[in-house]
């Protein structure tokens, strides 16, 4: 039987690198299909079927190797960012727990794990030569725990023993300052009882969403300009890393060992240099020093009791430590702010799956979790410290998740699934705080998957969903760069929701594929800005409201409109949400929320040259935050950058990667209005406008696969 694989992923902030020495394991024995537990109704392509033809049956789709060849990929995971109508994601290793930081794609049947090693870099270790197939399953197939998603791809690996290795290096040329340099080694070795792989990776390279040059105006409350000038943001990240793995079977147990360390730091430095209307000129700055330390090691065991029943184990502790300190200054005073925040995280999993037939898969789980987090704050003012709600606290949390769910194939067009889980936790805080919280939550779910007709498929979702609360919103923090402080509210329970959600989707041409969904939530507990002692804001809970969110993903092939080779790709998502402003008591958006966001990508396969040419645009965004006295809109013209590529593969193993990024010149910008006490009085005091422009670069990369 296939066994389950275990990968991490860096606890730390997405924008640092990270030192990782990580254990990441696969599986390397039968393929799914072999498995009695784990039957696939896809079958492979058979004799008769064209081999880049997909095969599909059940709510299954299987896509052989040969279908994504006129893509020249060059990982596995470019295979399955081309799935039709498939819109990839890698799970969020943020999440407290397991069951919630899964993405959505397996590997023969099992979820690796997202906790420490980021999904893609799981997906992009199995070669190419090594995938068998990639499976889309719609709604779920048997033995497969879809954990409430409604589509996951599954990849299939070849059987037998398999040795391979890959190197990467890559540079990119800025205008104005040293090259970024990346340098990345990967193999693996599969079969037999013992597998085993590593990576080693070095980089330094810049903030790409961060940095950049523009301009800062501030003006009183008539509008009236009373200082400008010039504003440059550059932020550099460094990292070293590696990872390793090992996984062993012996008869029907499986045992999977994963250890990862892990460091980051940033280095961040924001400049402005103006003149007041008097035409004097003065500087302001804010240097940030950022540095992560993370640890974690877990153990995975697995059993096949029998052909129908299969039992998992999994354990995870990780600890993790963050330092920042910032210093701005400027013509007013100078501040210095200290941050420590020290976090754990212990899991205990055990799962099952049971099949009795083909048609029916009854799964059941049960999670133990201890989390804790320490953190300090420490904030001064010309030398004089300033007294800080929530400044040293220790919050530590016991959750108990248990959950049991039933899938039922009705029919071949038709397929159910009904689950329930209950979490309860305990919240308890120390220092500056003392306090403890009960809660307890019933999370139901109920999905539907109907085949009205050829190549269409309609999905229905209910589900009551717990969001997590995030432990550094328990403690304060400082944020130099906007002059704000954000008290920590030691009174914060989970957001909850009642989910309703349906998807339309139709499959056409061979390749192409449209995907609508859209779903309505009605909110309890919404989590917003909130006052606390009415002079600082911090996260807090501002009562009921609602969200509604629209999706749409085109997957366009163009060959019957004679554009051969060429492929168009867009994700779409529109957002619209109500709340009551807590200072106001006027309805108006949740905070943070982004109206739209989205993307287009079109390739061009051009054979003759070994190459394809492509473009990816990503549409820009923009979301307002409502504090006390201060409303601020951010947004981009583009998020992140927009680009234009070039591969080349002059000899099979071989792939140069030529690529001009920020081709839409992506410009930043933040609009802050600030008021005279509480917005309720409509008092405005002045208002503060700042934009930085990002210079295109470029990119080259050479991947050698052996």
């Amino acid at each position: 039987m296939p066994q389950a694989l275990a990968r991490l992923k860096p606890v730390g902030h997405g924008g640092h690198l990270g030192l990782a020495l990580t254990a990441s394991l696969y599986g390397t024995f039968e393929p799914l299909r072999e498995s009695p537990l784990h039957a696939q109704a896809a079958a492979p392509p058979t004799s008769e079927t064209p081999v880049s033809t997909p095969v599909e049956r059940d709510g299954i789709t299987s896509y052989p190797p040969e279908f994504f060849s006129e893509f020249r990929p060059n990982t596995t995971l470019d295979m399955i960012q081309r799935i039709p109508g498939f819109s990839y994601n890698s799970g969020d290793g943020g999440l407290r727990g397991l069951a919630r930081a899964s993405g959505n794609v397996l590997i023969d049947g099992q979820r690796p794990s997202s906790k420490s090693l980021s999904l893609d870099d799981i997906i992009r270790r199995v070669p190419l030569s090594g995938v068998a197939r990639i499976e889309l399953i719609r709604g779920g197939a048997p033995g497969i725990d879809m954990r409430g998603q409604s589509v996951v791809a599954n990849i299939i690996r070849k059987p037998g023993a398999a040795l391979s290795g890959a190197g990467e290096l890559m540079t990119k040329f800025y205008d104005d300052q040293m090259p970024a340099r990346v340098a990345r080694l990967e193999g693996s070795r599969t079969g037999g009882d013992l597998s085993l792989e590593g990576m080693l990776y070095w980089r330094q390279e810049r903030n790409q969403e961060m940095a950049g040059v523009g301009r800062l105006i501030r003006r009183d409350r008539n509008r009236v300009p009373t200082s400008a000038g010039r504003f440059n943001a550059d932020w550099d990240n460094f990292g070293l890393g590696g990872s390793g793995a090992a996984e062993y079977r012996t008869g029907s147990n499986f045992f999977r060992l994963s250890l990862s360390g892990d460091r980051d730091r940033e280095d961040r430095d924001d400049l402005w240099s103006l003149k007041d209307a008097a035409g004097v000129h003065f500087d302001e700055s804010v240097l940030a020093d950022f540095a992560s330390d993370q640890g974690s090691i877990g153990l995975d065991y697995e059993r096949e009791m029998s052909s129908s029943l299969t039992f998992r184990l999994q354990t995870l502790e990780s600890i993790e430590e963050d330092r920042l300190k910032a210093v701005s200054t400027g013509r007013n005073s100078t501040q210095t702010s200290h941050e420590t925040a020290r976090s754990r995280e212990s899991v205990i999993r055990a799962e099952a799956t049971y099949v009795p037939i083909a048609s029916l898969t009854f799964d059941g789980s049960i999670e133990r979790a201890f989390n804790s987090l320490d953190a300090e704050t420490r904030l001064e003012r010309d030398g004089t410290p300033v007294d800080l709600p929530s400044a040293d606290v220790v919050v530590e949390e016991r959750r108990i998740e248990a959950a049991g769910s039933v899938r039922w194939q009705a029919r071949p067009d038709a397929a159910f699934e009904a689950a329930l889980a209950y979490e309860t936790s305990t919240i308890s805080q120390e220092g500056d705080v003392e306090k403890s919280t009960d809660l307890r939550f019933l999370k139901p779910r109920f999905n539907a998957t109907l085949d009205p007709a050829k190549n269409w498929q309609i999905r229905l979702r209910i589900e009551r969903v717990v969001n997590q609360l995030d432990f550094e919103d328990f403690a304060s923090s400082s944020s130099l760069d906007t002059g704000t402080v954000n008290a920590g509210n030691p009174d914060l329970i989970p957001e909850q929701a009642w989910l309703f959600e349906g998807t339309i989707e139709h499959r056409f041409w061979g390749r192409g594929a449209v995907t609508i969904t859209a779903s309505h939530s009605f909110l309890n507990d919404v989590i917003d800005q909130v006052p606390v002692e009415n002079r600082f804001d911090a996260p807090g809970n501002i009562g009921s409201g609602w969200r509604q969110e629209m999706r749409a993903s085109l997957t366009l092939p163009l060959e019957r409109l004679g554009a051969s080779g060429t492929l168009v790709r867009f994700n779409g998502t529109w957002r619209r949400s109500r709340v009551t402003d807590p200072v106001t008591q006027e309805k108006r958006r949740i905070s943070y929320q982004r109206p739209f966001g989205g993307d287009l990508s079109i390739t061009k396969d051009l054979p003759g040259l070994k190459s394809i040419i492509g473009a990816d645009i990503y549409f820009g965004f923009e979301e307002i935050s409502y504090y006390i006295n201060e409303i601020r809109t951010e947004g981009a013209t583009t998020e992140p950058l927009a680009k234009v590529y070039w591969d080349w593969t002059p000899q099979p193993g071989t792939v140069f990667r030529f690529q001009i990024e920020n081709i839409a010149f992506r410009s930043r910008y933040r609009n802050r209005i600030f008021y005279d006490g509480p917005r309720s009085l409509g008092l405005i005091s002045r208002y503060e406008e700042r934009t930085a422009i990002l210079e295109p670069f470029i990119m080259v990369r050479l991947r050698k696969t052996f």
